[in-house]
């Protein structure tokens, strides 16, 4: 594809622009994925696999069998490993990890739920007042509830006999519940 400029002298000259420009944008493309093949994961991915630049092979595969993945992961690696999910990469951690986790002062889990829970978002309000940084809400709900230890006594109480009642069978087992059932029998 050639354009033709008119100068002011009357004689028509190609423009070769497009000529140059579509070489350098494959070229770069081309540097851009082969940087992105070349660079070796410091955390293993479980589900990586050749030639899936977009990811949906491995998404689908995570929609599909999370927890075979999971299990995959943990009897491949002796440590972290990574899962490629629909919101991004997630890193998963052995449980001998749960110590560092808790003194780790650079892991801040209600940041985490802020950004993937959408909190800033308008309308998530609640969400907002949950992970706010001061962590108001928290520390009220732990003084409150430590200072009423007789009232969430009696309030687990009630609980699980509710929830007993409504998820479990006779034997003790969880069952499947009709979600239309359930409401009724909350309202009743």
């Amino acid at each position: 594809m050639t354009y033709l400029i008119s100068h002011s002298d009357g004689f028509l000259v190609t423009d070769l622009s497009v000529v140059y420009l579509l070489p350098t944008v494959l070229l770069g493309l081309f540097v851009v994925l082969a940087w992105r093949r070349r660079k070796e994961p410091t955390i293993p991915i479980v589900n990586s696999y050749p030639g899936d630049i977009t990811l949906k092979r491995a998404q689908s595969r995570f929609t599909s069998d999370a927890r075979g993945l999971i299990k995959e992961g943990i009897e491949k690696f002796n440590g972290p490993f990574r899962i490629i999910t629909t919101l991004g990469s997630r890193v998963i951690l052995p449980a001998s990890y749960t110590e560092w986790l808790k003194n780790c002062l650079d892991l801040d889990h209600q940041a985490l739920v802020h950004d993937q829970y959408f909190a800033a978002y308008p309308g998530m309000e609640g969400q907002r007042v949950i992970t706010d940084p001061r962590k108001i809400l928290i520390n009220v709900t732990k003084t409150k509830l430590n200072n009423q230890s007789s009232q969430c006594a009696l309030f687990h109480e009630h609980i699980t006999e509710a929830l007993e009642e409504i998820w479990m069978d006779r034997v003790g087992i969880y069952r499947q519940v009709d979600e239309a059932t359930m409401y009724v029998v909350l309202w009743d």
